[in-house]
């Protein structure tokens, strides 16, 4: 597989695993499936090795009994409206897939077992420089240029320290002879089929000589998977580098190659004449014309030219739909109307952008304009080139931009009222609430709770005057017996205190609104009790620790009361008098959302 494995030896391709994944990675075959010739298939029992003769014509074979996801919406017998098998086959004839369902008919097709494995099409990398393999993590703190910030990420940046720096004459990039090379693009190539990334644009700006961009292409070739050369420049301009003009030669290689293909890279930071020369060849040879566009290199005010048709050193170069822009960070409305309109193409790599302060990717804006991003790694000398990653950064930052930007505005205003706040009683209206809460409160219940709302809010003053509870926890003069109420009669404890405040008590109901604490010897009873009980009214404790939540059942004038009825009505847990039932019915108030 590897030419400098066994130099000056021919490769014997029809045995390689080359072949194998031609035939698989041409007709879109998950790299899934190639999870099966890994060590963890074979520590199962399971054949490791592909099919002889794999990918020749007539060579059939069925992956049996896997997970199938064929990204296909209506697929016709899949288990989900997305196309999708619970216990799907595929079957291959060559280099294409005949069939895809559940218990094919496969004839003497090679049959491999894949319970409990995921089939799927392969991941496609818009946007990877893969020469960076053999430096991943080099400069995980860096961020992409010398910012003047003076701090270690600046220090370390990417443009100085990996491709050539305000000098051009710093960086690893200048020392890439074209074995180093080779082994990167390969190395690089079969890590992304291990992590099912089976389409790639290699972007590597290491074409310091013809040899140098022979060797990628022997890498590409080698690994075995789509790719598209992606021809840029020589960082740091090294001497003896053919670009733009090697392009047209390059190009003629791969012109009948079936797994690679070309594509022109165009960058405009490199300046007018540069890029308006290798625009000028790619749009000759009618091929994609790739660029970094961002905000750190100053770019947005040549995009705005490119978008108003007066790029390059004649005015005259535009935007088409023969264009890939990467990252398009910090660009204007006008650069981006002229991306939209033209039907360029747009790449994102979400945690590069995020890590090396490329600036917010803008996967907003091109949601607002109705367009969809491509996703990328970009570089592993900063971060991992795993594809899961890419999603689910992708995910997670479009979700904290929505969410960011409803907690900014404020939801609308919504003013509950305080658990035992009269005033608040009297301003606060239900109906106001469900209208703001319609999705999940039915109309019904809507005016039920109203209902309540207004007797509570229309209650005899003398019963709003009630407190919540006899025990009460939270404030700085709790007293643990306080919440356990004392069988005293009533008649043993008149004047000593009764309901009012006596000598051993102290009236500071505090901001919570809380009764007056108890203090001293009378800390222990329960003022009121037989005369609220007397009333009757029906009380039920509050405990804010870890008591038991089971109802405590109460006996009021015939009517059993439990603490889960009494807790539906909203604003005060407990319910109201009997002596107060000619205000109308009771009441179970539904808790909002």
């Amino acid at each position: 597989m590897c030419t400098l494995c066994d130099r000056g030896k021919p490769q014997l391709h029809s045995t390689s695993r080359r072949n194998f994944l031609k035939g698989t990675a041409a007709t879109g075959l998950a790299a899934g499936a190639m999870g099966l010739f890994g060590s963890s298939a074979e520590a199962q029992g399971h054949n490791v090795n592909p099919p002889p003769h794999t990918g020749t014509p007539g060579r059939r074979y069925v992956i049996r009994d896997a997970y199938v996801m064929t990204m296909e919406p209506g697929t016709p017998g899949a288990n989900s409206t997305f196309g999708e098998f619970v216990e799907g086959d595929v079957l291959v004839n060559g280099k294409t897939i005949e069939a895809i369902g559940q218990n094919l008919s496969v004839g003497n097709a090679t049959e491999i077992d894949a319970r409990g494995k995921v089939v799927m099409p392969g991941f496609i990398d818009t946007h990877h420089h893969q020469a960076w393999t053999a430096i991943r993590s080099a400069i995980p703190d860096s961020i992409l240029i010398d910012d003047g910030t003076g701090t270690a990420s600046a220090e370390q940046n990417y443009f100085a320290h990996v491709l050539a720096g305000p000098t051009g004459t710093t960086g690893f990039a200048r020392h890439y002879r074209p074995d180093d090379v080779y082994i990167s693009e390969l190395f690089g190539g079969l890590a992304q089929l291990d992590a099912g990334v089976t389409t790639v644009l290699d972007i590597s700006q290491i074409h310091h000589s013809p040899q140098h961009s022979d060797a990628a292409i022997n890498a590409l070739r080698d690994a075995g998977r789509r790719a598209m050369l992606g021809y840029f420049e020589s960082a740091g301009n090294v001497a003896g580098n053919q670009y733009p003009q090697d392009a047209t030669r390059l190009a003629g290689v791969l012109s009948s190659d079936d797994l690679v293909g070309f594509i022109m890279g165009g960058e405009v930071y490199l300046g007018e004449p540069t890029y308006s020369a290798a625009w000028a060849i790619g749009r000759k040879l009618q091929v994609l014309i790739a660029a970094h566009i961002l905000s750190p290199f100053g770019i947005r005010p040549i995009l705005d030219d490119l978008a108003a048709g007066t790029g390059g050193v004649n005015n005259d170069i535009g935007l088409g739909p023969d264009n890939l822009f990467i990252h398009m960070t910090g660009m204007s409305d006008a650069g981006w109307n002229g991306v939209k309109n033209s039907g360029a193409r747009v790449s994102i790599a979400f945690p590069i952008e995020m890590n090396m302060r490329h600036g917010m990717p803008p996967i907003i804006k091109m949601q607002q304009l109705g367009m969809e991003p491509s996703l990328s790694t970009d570089v592993e000398t900063n971060m991992t080139a795993d594809f899961f990653t890419q999603m689910r950064s992708a995910m997670t930052m479009q979700r904290l931009v929505i969410n960011q930007t409803v907690l900014d505005s404020g939801p609308p205003a919504v003013n509950l009222p305080g658990r035992r706040s009269r005033r608040a009683c009297r301003r606060f209206s239900m109906r106001a609430i469900a209208n703001e809460l319609t999705a999940d409160i039915d109309k019904e219940t809507v005016d039920r709770a109203a209902l309540c709302h207004d007797q509570r809010c229309q209650a005899p003053a003398a019963r709003q005057q009630d407190r919540v509870a006899q025990g009460r926890q939270g404030s700085r003069h709790h007293h643990s017996r306080r919440h356990q109420p004392q069988r005293v009669p009533h008649e043993q404890r008149a004047g000593r205190g009764g309901d009012d405040d006596g000598p051993d008590q102290r009236g500071d109901g505090d901001r919570r609104r809380q009764d007056p604490q108890v203090e001293g010897p009378a800390a222990g009873r329960q003022p009121g009790l037989a005369a609220r009980a007397a009333r009757g009214d029906a009380r039920l404790p509050l405990h804010r620790g870890r008591r038991s939540a089971e109802p405590i059942p109460r006996k009021v004038a015939g009517e059993t009361l439990t603490a889960a009825n009494s807790q539906n009505c909203l604003g005060r847990v407990r319910q109201d008098s009997v002596t107060d039932q000619k205000a109308g019915p009771a009441c179970s108030r539904p808790r909002l959302p």
